[in-house]
């Protein structure tokens, strides 16, 4: 049963990464192509993508959890 949720809860998290990540790509490739001069701001933005993608998988897990 515990396993069963754990392995449901990695799913999940990968759906969401995988869909943060799809979102993020067309965000980073429309930035590419309007902005391309702006290669610093874009390597900051890609940083703060992952790491909210990180946060909010990471917390929504927790409330699956409880």
């Amino acid at each position: 049963q515990v396993k069963k949720k754990v392995a449901l809860i990695v799913i999940m998290l990968l759906i969401k990464i995988f869909s943060y990540y799809v979102a993020f790509r067309i965000g980073y490739w429309m930035i590419k192509e309007i902005f391309p001069p702006l290669q610093g701001i874009r390597k900051f933005l890609k940083v703060i993508a992952v790491l909210l993608s990180i946060a909010s998988g990471m917390i929504s897990s927790a409330k699956d959890l409880t």
